[in-house]
């Protein structure tokens, strides 16, 4: 049983750097292209 729960808790610490990671690099290519067509939105992602 404690071996799910720590399971649980290294995926849920993966997710939130995954998603900090994404939000990073978003930052990084808008600010350094600075251009429309490097910008990624939201609805491109849902594709």
């Amino acid at each position: 049983m404690h071996q799910a729960v720590y399971v649980k808790e290294a995926f849920t610490l993966l997710d939130k750097i995954n998603k900090h990671l994404v939000k990073k690099l978003h930052t990084i290519v808008t600010e350094d292209k600075n251009d429309q067509e490097y910008t990624i939105k939201d609805s491109d992602l849902e594709k």
